[in-house]
């Protein structure tokens, strides 16, 4: 599987660059492609650097507690199952 990067266009989506197409591609081939936005990489540092803050401020036991935290308290999840064991459905 390659990456590239494209650009979208008026005309449609193009290469960024016409040399990181692979040399065996030709005019005419069919291709799959499975095309998606990178994330915002500055928002993305700014998300972890507030997780190593509440860290510091909280007794979570890792990072890693402190960010399942902040994703569910953000509301990307579909179900939580509480200490009890319970489901907890949102």
């Amino acid at each position: 599987m390659t990456d590239i990067w494209l650009k979208r266009t008026p005309a449609g989506v193009t290469p960024v660059e016409m040399d990181d197409l692979p040399k065996g591609w030709r005019i005419g081939d069919d291709l799959l492609a499975n095309i998606r936005k990178p994330r915002n990489i500055r928002l993305h540092k700014k998300a972890f650097a507030l997780a190593k803050v509440v860290y510091g401020h909280s007794d979570y036991p890792s990072i890693e507690a402190v960010r399942k935290a902040l994703t569910i308290g953000a509301g990307y999840v579909d179900d939580i199952i509480n200490p009890t064991g319970k489901i907890m459905g949102f």
